[in-house]
């Protein structure tokens, strides 16, 4: 009873930090725009499945002045990879 199910996805969205506001989001630059996924679902018996998941942030930069020095630009970059590894049990 061993099936196997294969995922895949795509994200575009447009990052939502004004370069105006790029200080504000030092610690968290959230502005990737484009991921993409995998996943795959391995059913070992009627009650576990082992699945398998990856997620790719492709990089992204905003830039913006400095309103503490107008002398400096700050640029905010972010790419990120993510993996996933469980295992579901059916009561």
């Amino acid at each position: 009873n061993e099936s196997t199910v294969l995922r895949g996805g795509y994200s575009f969205t447009e990052q939502p930090i004004p370069s105006s506001e790029v200080l504000f989001n030092i610690l968290a630059p959230g502005v990737i725009e484009q991921t993409v996924t995998l996943g795959l679902s391995r059913t070992l018996s009627q009650k576990l499945t082992l699945n398998v998941a990856l997620m790719h942030g492709f990089s992204n930069t905003v830039s913006g002045p400095n309103p503490l020095d107008p002398f400096e630009t700050i640029d905010l970059e972010m790419n990120q990879w993510e993996g996933d590894i469980s295992i579901s049990w059916k009561l």
